[in-house]
């Protein structure tokens, strides 16, 4: 999911919270809410790792939140 999207930038490339959130919104359109957890749980933990390591000033997903299931997905509720 990461590799196809951000692969060939550097870590510290400008990669914004509203590009995590783009990237997490078109797996869940595309009904993918598993990979979008998924996805949303290791972009936090690269970019936390990255911040421990003084590669980032900052991460920008330290609040990215996923939302109740029936608020993206009424029919699914």
């Amino acid at each position: 999911m990461l590799l196809p999207r951000w692969g060939d930038r550097p870590l510290q490339e400008d990669i914004t919270r509203s590009g995590i959130h783009e990237l997490l919104d078109t797996l869940v359109q595309a009904k993918k809410i598993g990979a979008s957890r998924e996805t949303r749980k290791h972009v936090r933990a690269l970019f936390n790792w990255a911040v421990e390591r003084e590669i980032l000033q900052a991460s920008p997903a330290p609040s990215t939140k996923s939302l109740p299931i029936r608020t993206i997905m009424p029919c699914l509720g």
